[in-house]
């Protein structure tokens, strides 16, 4: 579920990895994130909120543009109109290789699971995969 906001009211976020910061005092008027317990929208004035990130893709929405961002386990906290976004990985749309994807879920896919686990560990990270290749797939959509 996206959520409209009037531009006026704006916060403040940011998207960290243990690498380095993805997005670093950014601007926005709505943000949308990938709970563990379903999405949530984020918008000026919401109460202050601490949660678990799975995967999933975040939006951006701000008074010039939307961006979206792939991003993977973490936590997201909301305090005084800032949003952090602390997570293990994070991709724009642009760092996501198409090409790359399919050819890494073909790879998956051929691969003989030796038990349960190991079965589900790779239907996992297809999906994971699948919500990567769905960004870039929307986005060549919508130009």
């Amino acid at each position: 579920m996206y959520v409209e906001s009037k531009s006026d009211h704006i916060f403040s976020f940011s998207i960290l990895t243990r690498d380095a910061p993805i997005v670093n005092n950014g601007k926005a008027t709505c943000i949308t994130v990938p709970t563990i317990a379903g999405s949530v929208s984020i918008l000026h004035s919401h109460i202050s909120y601490i949660s678990d990130i799975d995967y999933g893709i975040v939006n951006i929405k701000n008074q010039n543009n939307h961006t979206i961002f792939y991003v993977e386990d973490g936590v997201v906290e909301v305090a005084n109109n800032n949003v952090s976004i602390l997570v293990e990985k994070a991709l724009s749309s642009e760092q996501i290789n198409m090409l790359d994807i399919k050819n890494e879920i073909s790879r998956i896919s051929k691969i003989k699971s030796i038990n349960l686990e190991e079965d589900n560990r790779n239907k996992i990270k297809i999906k994971r995969l699948r919500m990567q290749l769905s960004i870039v797939e929307n986005l060549k959509n919508s130009q």
